[in-house]
This record gives structure tokens, C-alpha cells and sequence, in this order.
């Protein structure tokens, strides 16, 4: 539930009530809280929220440099993933079916669950 995972990840954001898409469901591992939503047909996104100070090395070739929420971040766009790190947390919004353009609406809107 989002009150387990707001005990198990200080700080964890969420998205504000994003159109189209059922409250999402939630899994919590140690102090990883991912969230998944999912929309009409195929659409669907994931957040997850864990603890860190910077991202992993690139897994693609082609990911570039992104800025998301006033922080530096990485598109790739193979993977459909948006990474960035904000306040002691590192984020990772992917989907295979929303644009770069949709992740970054659904980054912004980000708030304290």
C-alpha cells in the first residue's frame, strides 16, 4: 500500500493523480518502492524510487543527457527510460509505450505521496 511504502522510502514522490491511468499498484523491497500505473490498452508506466547519490553507467549506447525537475538526467530511448537523481533519491521512469515528452509531464508532476 502507498502507506507501507511511505514507511519504507522517506520522501517517496508520486505522481499527481495522472489522466488516464488507475491508482497505481505498489511494491516495496527493503527501501526500493516501485510504483506501476496502468492506462487504456497498452499504456503504462513504473516509477522507482530507491536511495542513492548517482546513477549507474548507461546501459545503451544512445542515451543522452536530459534535464528533469531542475537535475541532470539520462533519456534512453531503447529502454524507454528517464533516470535522474534528486534529493538523496535516485528515480527511474520507464515505459514502452509513453513518449519522452509524456515522462517528463509525469516527472514534473511529481509530489509527496
Amino acid at each position: 500500500t502507498l502507506p507501507e511504502a511511505r514507511a519504507a522510502g522517506p520522501g517517496l514522490l508520486r505522481p499527481r493523480a495522472p489522466a488516464g491511468f488507475a491508482p497505481p499498484a505498489v511494491r516495496v523491497d527493503g527501501e526500493v518502492v516501485t510504483l506501476a500505473y496502468a492506462g487504456a490498452g497498452t499504456r503504462g508506466f513504473l516509477l522507482v524510487q530507491a536511495p542513492g547519490e548517482r546513477l549507474t553507467p548507461p546501459l545503451d549506447a544512445d542515451a543522452s543527457g536530459v534535464r528533469v525537475r531542475r537535475s541532470d538526467g539520462r533519456w534512453s530511448p531503447e529502454r524507454g527510460e528517464l533516470e535522474w537523481v534528486e534529493a538523496g533519491r535516485t528515480f527511474d521512469l520507464r515505459s514502452a509505450t509513453l513518449s519522452l515528452e509524456e515522462l517528463l509531464a509525469i516527472a514534473a508532476s511529481l509530489e509527496p505521496a
